[in-house]
Formats: C-alpha cells, structure tokens, sequence
C-alpha cells in the first residue's frame, strides 16, 4: 500500500567496483515526485556502496540486503512510509 521503490546498481563482476550511479525508481510512492527525497535516497544507496569493502562487493546477495536495509531505515525516517524495497544488482 506504500508503493514500491527500486534500487538499481551496476557492478563491475571482475573488479566488484561501481560502474555508475544508483538509479532509485518507484511506482506508487508518495514522494515519488519529489527531486530532492529520491536524490538523498540516492545518496543513501551511495554511501552504503562505498562503505562496503571489496567481499561484500562480490557478493550480489550481501549487497542487495545491504542496500534494502539501508534504503528502508532512510524511507522510514525521512518519510514515515514502508514500501516494498527491491534492490537489482546487474553484473556487468
């Protein structure tokens, strides 16, 4: 009932390093429409990545539960809102 949000990073499957920035897209979120929350939601996603060492970055299901763990404490402070959270880590 609180919408969806996506969280999309490309990897590097070799190196484990980042290859762009986290896209956030959501459907039937109340801010989806709002520049300035779904930015710092994207920072959010940024700062777990670069917070996690080169093990966790091989690792496509510690990042994926990482990266939702995160990105729900963040909507839930910031926006008093539970949407379903669905990280998609592409291998590059």
């Amino acid at each position: 009932e609180d919408g969806i949000v996506m969280a999309i990073i490309a990897i590097n499957k070799h190196t484990g390093k980042i290859e762009s920035q986290p896209a956030i897209v959501s459907r039937g979120f109340a801010l989806e429409g709002d520049a300035e929350f779904m930015a710092k939601a994207r920072d959010a996603v940024s700062r777990t990545l670069e917070s996690s060492n080169q093990e966790e970055m091989m690792d496509v299901g510690v990042m994926k539960e990482k990266i939702r763990a995160d990105l729900k404490r963040f909507i839930s402070r910031n926006a008093d809102r539970r949407p379903l959270i669905m990280p998609v880590v592409l291998e590059i």
